[in-house]
């Protein structure tokens, strides 16, 4: 009965160590934590898909973040204050898009692909311009 014992203390420690080495040979990302970085954007792009990552931290999916900004200052000219015109707007052209959100910051500031899309057609469909956001190339 103590053979086995022994056997087994012998064999399953070293499966493990040999386990762990085979691990680490082929899935070598593994080996580093992110604090080992000092920035953890330098963390993510060690993956393959850390391009998709880093564009999820930054919350920029499409071209022309600046035009995102212009939507957002079209709905809050000040910042703070929520221009109500333009408000109805927004909402009257997510409801002929589908968008059913009941909330537009959920729609503005969501980091989702699907939505940076429709930002984007948003932008281009009312005709939002840097500048003076207050104008529409055309009314709703």
């Amino acid at each position: 009965m103590s053979v086995p014992l022994v056997w087994f203390s012998i064999l399953f420690p070293t499966l493990i160590v040999v386990l762990f080495f085979i691990t680490l040979n082929f899935n070598h990302k593994v080996l580093y934590a992110p604090g080992d970085f000092g920035d953890e954007k330098h963390f993510l792009s060690t993956f393959e898909e850390g391009k998709h990552f880093l564009a999820i931290l930054r919350g920029d999916y499409i071209e022309g973040k600046g035009k995102v900004d212009s939507l957002k200052s079209f709905w809050k000219p000040d910042g703070k204050n929520v221009d109500r015109e333009n408000e109805k707007i927004i909402h009257d052209w997510m409801t002929r898009n589908g968008l059913n959100l009941s909330s537009i910051s959920a729609f503005l500031y969501s980091r989702d692909e699907r939505y940076s899309k429709f930002r984007k057609k948003a932008i281009d469909d009312l005709g939002i311009m840097g500048g003076d956001h207050n104008e529409t190339r055309e009314s709703s």
